[in-house]
This record gives structure tokens, C-alpha cells and sequence, in this order.
């Protein structure tokens, strides 16, 4: 009971925090008093440090489910709102015909809509490379995801907001993902390795004892005397 209590509520939190990651980029950035000189795009960088920290204690949250069943109940409910957001924020970004060379844009709308293609992408990779199997599993159960993956891949390469660690996570769930060729030491670490079946092990045969032979004994009846 208790443990189920604990899921429910662990789903509920979850999906809140997406919802908030999502919806809070404009409010924290307008609460925070910057000088005028300071560019939208790094104040966006301050502010995704923190989404960031989120995204860490959810995929965490996530990975900690020992029920299978309600771990890939919340990875389907997850990756449904995060393509979701992903599919009206690119609607959102192509009506205002926002390119990633150009300044972050000074539209609220514009500039929410660019934040939510970023922070779910990387969110999608962080679930992705952490839980592989399953993820995979989840992700390829509707193939217009693919696609959308791609675009939004494509974009945050393009937009220069990201230190070393997204970059990098952006590369591997490329290669995961087989957007791009994976490199040669690409492992992931989390994939389920099946074991080979070893091979039944042949009991040694007994050796069979040959009768020996009657070797002819010399001479004939012993002689009684």
C-alpha cells in the first residue's frame, strides 16, 4: 500500500516538475533583476543550470521504480507530454520564423517556445541514456517522434546556449538514437547486456573396461604326485 502511494505520488510530482520546467522559464527570468546589457540568451543560460538540477532528480526519481510496470507506466507518461510540448512549441517557432543564428528572440512567446524545445530535448536524453531499454521501447511505439527528434536535435546544435556537458549529451543520444554513426567506444553503460546461453557442458564418457584376453598358460594339468 504504502508503496503504491509512494509511485502515485512520485508520477504526480514528476509530471508537475515537467509541467513547471515547461511553464516557469518566463516567470523566473522576469523575477530576476539583470542589468540591461546582459543578452536574453545569458540570462537563459543561468536559468537552464537550474532546469537542469530538475531533470537530474527526476530521471533519478524514475530509475529508482523497481516495479516494471509502473517504471514504464512513467516513462509513457512522461515522453507523452514531453513530444507533445516539443510538437506545439515547433509550431510556435516556425509561425514566427525564429532561426538559431538569430538573437534569443525578445517575444515572450517565442522565447518560451525556444526554451521548451531545449530543455525537453535534453531532459529526453538525460531518460534515454539512463534508461536505454526501455526508453527505446517507449520512444519508437510512434514513429512521427523520430522526426521531431531530429528537428529539435538539430536546432539546440544550432543554438549556442549550451556548455561542454549538453553538447555532449546532445553527441550521445545522437549516436543512441542512430541520428548519427556511433563512434567506435560508444557504450552505453546502462543497456541490458543478454547473456549468451553457455553451452551445455558434455559429461565425460565412462571408459568402457575391455574383457582382457586369456593369455594361454604353459604346460598342461599339473602333475599330482
Amino acid at each position: 500500500m504504502l508503496v503504491s502511494v509512494a509511485v502515485r505520488f512520485c508520477t504526480i510530482g514528476l509530471l508537475l516538475s515537467l509541467t513547471l520546467v515547461v511553464t516557469s522559464t518566463e516567470s523566473e527570468a522576469s523575477s530576476e533583476v539583470t542589468p540591461v546589457s546582459v543578452s536574453q540568451k545569458d540570462i537563459y543560460r543561468r536559468l537552464l543550470k537550474h532546469k537542469r538540477q530538475d531533470h537530474a532528480l527526476a530521471v533519478k526519481t524514475i530509475s529508482q521504480i523497481d516495479d516494471f510496470v509502473k517504471q514504464y507506466r512513467m516513462i509513457e507518461l512522461v515522453l507523452d507530454k514531453l513530444f507533445q510540448v516539443l510538437a506545439d512549441a515547433r509550431v510556435q517557432i516556425n509561425v514566427s520564423g525564429w532561426q538559431p543564428d538569430m538573437p534569443f528572440p525578445d517575444n515572450e512567446k517565442d522565447r518560451e517556445a525556444v526554451a521548451q524545445v531545449i530543455e525537453n530535448t535534453l531532459l529526453f536524453g538525460d531518460i534515454l541514456l539512463r534508461i536505454p531499454d526501455m526508453t527505446h521501447e517507449i520512444y519508437k511505439s510512434q514513429t512521427r517522434r523520430r522526426e521531431l527528434v531530429i528537428w529539435s536535435l538539430q536546432l539546440c546544435n544550432e543554438t549556442d546556449v549550451f556548455e561542454h556537458a549538453e553538447r555532449k549529451l546532445l553527441n550521445l543520444m545522437s549516436q543512441e538514437l542512430g541520428v548519427i554513426p556511433m563512434e567506435e567506444d560508444y557504450i552505453n553503460p546502462y543497456r541490458i547486456k543478454l547473456k549468451k546461453p553457455s553451452a551445455p557442458q558434455k559429461t565425460p564418457k565412462k571408459k568402457q573396461r575391455q574383457p582382457r584376453e586369456k593369455k594361454p598358460r604353459l604346460g598342461g594339468r599339473r602333475l599330482e604326485l
